[in-house]
């Protein structure tokens, strides 16, 4: 039986993965795998028949308007009888095309952040309406759906969730490093994970990690307590990088509000009682492979990004956990010590190829289904309603009983 797919956004990452992955499967071993359409506000035609065409796939390109409603999207995935919709657009567009999604029963991958809105890093209303929209779009939810945190299927990931499951964590440090610069040209224009709609790191890389928190710690607590602290680029062109970008133009422009780097501390308590605390520390301002001041095309992948992560997974008395992962001429080299055992590899694994098997194959209900990211989205609401109250001036200490939202200040 053949699968009809249709993308919607036709960006980055669909042209980086998503294609070269619907080809992948065609030619390995699943034919009936035909991609139908790609929908984008943008024309894209070119761009994407380019790459299409040499694969031998052949897509409708639709152009949407930004204000496309449900009734019109519903009626072109008809028209195509389309079987499953792969949601790759800007994460501020997420919410709507995913639920227009499933009011039509279609299986759905959708990209992380499962939903994002302006200003969560700034204003507490925005922040609180992270959790419920995932709320409402968790009720729709078929068993089918599958979140593309990708790294939940990443053997380096993998290891640490199942390695913690013999004994429950009582401390977790979690570190990212992301090797990013940014011009001033970057930082006021950049769109795609970029900071000019009131949200950054948090909703991007951060989402990896806070969900990786929520993963180990598990049923481990009924609230919480939480501290976010972040720096935003107001904070960047102050520091010592004011001499390299030069301050001339910032003065008449408003500098955008999303966050680069962040820190966050989560205090977990279980009917009355601390049982676990979990730190994340990610930082975009760290060291890097940039050496040119001009900007360049891409300006994620292919802009001197060099990412190094540190987990540290504390079981009380019984055993800690190490792992580390760098970049190592183009692969990733992971260390895991375990009790004093070290593991060594060079990993040539690729997660979202696992991950598009997974929603082939209809396998993923317990590993990355909408539910299962219910702790994750409440502990990333929870760290934007801190942050936004800090950068209000109001107190930025939340404590919130699970699946509630605290109490206004």
């Amino acid at each position: 039986m053949v699968q009809k797919i249709a993308i919607v956004g036709c960006g980055h990452y669909t042209m980086r993965h998503h294609v070269d992955l619907i080809d992948k499967n065609r030619r390995n071993g699943m034919p009936e795998l035909e991609l139908v359409s790609v929908f984008d506000v943008s024309d894209k035609r070119e761009e994407l028949f380019s790459k299409t065409n040499k694969l031998g796939i052949h897509p409708e390109f639709y152009q949407v308007p930004h204000h496309l409603s449900g009734s019109e999207f519903k009626q072109l995935l008809d028209k195509d009888q389309i079987d499953a919709v792969v949601i790759a657009t800007d994460p501020l567009a997420h919410e709507k095309y995913i639920r227009w999604s499933l009011e039509e029963g279609k299986k759905v991958l959708l990209d992380k952040p499962i939903v994002a809105l302006k200003n969560t890093s700034v204003d507490e209303n925005q922040a609180r309406k992270l959790f419920s929209q995932y709320c409402t779009l968790e009720n729709l939810a078929n068993s089918n759906t599958l979140v593309g945190t990708q790294r939940r299927f990443d053997p380096y990931y993998r290891y640490m969730i199942d390695a913690s499951e013999k004994f429950p964590a009582n401390h977790m440090f979690i570190q990212k490093t992301d090797g990013q610069i940014r011009t001033l040209e970057e930082l006021f224009e950049m769109k795609y994970h970029g900071f000019t709609e009131g949200y950054g790191a948090i909703m991007h890389t951060g989402y990896h990690l806070i969900d990786m928190i929520a993963l180990v710690m598990k049923d481990q607590f009924d609230s919480v307590k939480v501290l976010c602290d972040v720096s935003r680029p107001r904070d960047y062109l102050a520091g010592p990088y004011q001499n390299f970008l030069g301050d001339e133009n910032v003065k008449n422009q408003e500098i955008p509000t999303g966050e680069m780097d962040a820190t966050v501390h989560y205090s977990f308590y279980k009917n009355g009682f601390r049982t676990a605390d979990a730190i994340m520390s990610l930082m975009h301002t760290s060291p890097t492979d940039r050496t040119w001041k001009k900007s360049r095309s891409d300006l994620y992948k292919g802009n001197g990004r060099k990412g190094n992560e540190c987990i540290r997974v504390i079981q009380g008395p019984h055993q800690g956990i190490t792992s580390l992962k760098v970049e190592h001429v183009g692969q990733d080299m992971t260390l895991h010590r375990l009790q004093g055992h070290d593991k060594i590899s060079i990993s040539k694994v690729n997660s979202r190829e696992l991950m598009w098997d997974a929603f082939l194959q209809e396998e993923h209900s317990t590993i990355s289904d909408i539910e299962s990211h219910k702790k994750t989205m409440y502990l990333v609401s929870l760290a934007y309603i801190s942050a936004a109250r800090a950068f209000n001036n109001q107190n930025p200490y939340v404590e919130a009983r699970f699946p509630n939202l605290p109490e206004m200040i």
